[in-house]
């Protein structure tokens, strides 16, 4: 089992979107994304189709990270369950 540890930018993104049927069907790639940047229209559409696929992908939030840095972690938790919230299917 492959885990990438992928920071959510656009380059990225489009990636994971290009292959994730692929790497669904080999079932030995699991990316993990953890966002730099709180703008996360790039990636509700890469999760959604990341979902679609069945592909297994885990997220990571860290207040300590570019964008949330200096934000409470609240803020960064309140963020993560807004983008989770909007990707209902």
């Amino acid at each position: 089992m492959y885990f990438p540890y992928l920071y959510g930018k656009q380059k990225e993104l489009i990636a994971v979107r290009l292959l994730s049927n692929r790497l669904a069907i080999e079932a030995s790639v699991q990316p993990v994304l953890e966002p730099v940047r709180t703008d996360a229209a790039t990636l509700k559409i890469t999760l959604k189709l990341c979902e679609k696929s069945k592909l297994n992908t885990w997220l990571v939030l860290n207040p300590q990270l570019s964008r949330f840095r200096g934000h409470e972690p609240d803020a960064a938790l309140a963020w993560g369950v807004e983008t989770m919230g909007a990707l209902a299917l």
